[in-house]
């Protein structure tokens, strides 16, 4: 979606450039279900057509945002599994060590 081989984005209608990922373009089914939290949390004329259209810009952030901060969590606890996997395996493998080993690979151990 680049115009004239441009480093620069272009961006789409609605307003979001063409690098963001695609995931952003959520389901209707899932914005309507946040959208209708939204609305029953802070409710407005229904007849007010901007606020309705706020509402859903404000149902895409909430999504984009709770995505964004879901990949994070899950890269930290991914991170934390592969370190204790780690530790583990190190602990295993100091409890089968005789019970005499050279210094140097005991501080493996340590």
């Amino acid at each position: 979606m680049m115009k004239d081989d441009s480093p620069t984005p272009e961006a789409r209608d609605d307003g979001i450039d063409a690098s963001t990922p695609s995931e952003a373009d959520w389901q209707f089914e899932q914005v309507e279900k946040v959208a209708r939290v939204l609305y029953a949390h802070a409710p407005f004329a229904v007849k007010d057509m901007d606020r309705w259209k706020a509402l859903v810009r404000q149902a895409f952030d909430f999504l984009d945002n709770l995505h964004a901060a879901c990949e994070e969590v899950l890269g930290k606890r991914m991170e934390r599994r592969e370190m204790v996997a780690e530790a583990s395996a190190r602990a295993f493998a100091a409890q089968h060590l005789p019970l005499t080993v050279p210094f140097q690979e005991a501080v493996r151990f340590i």
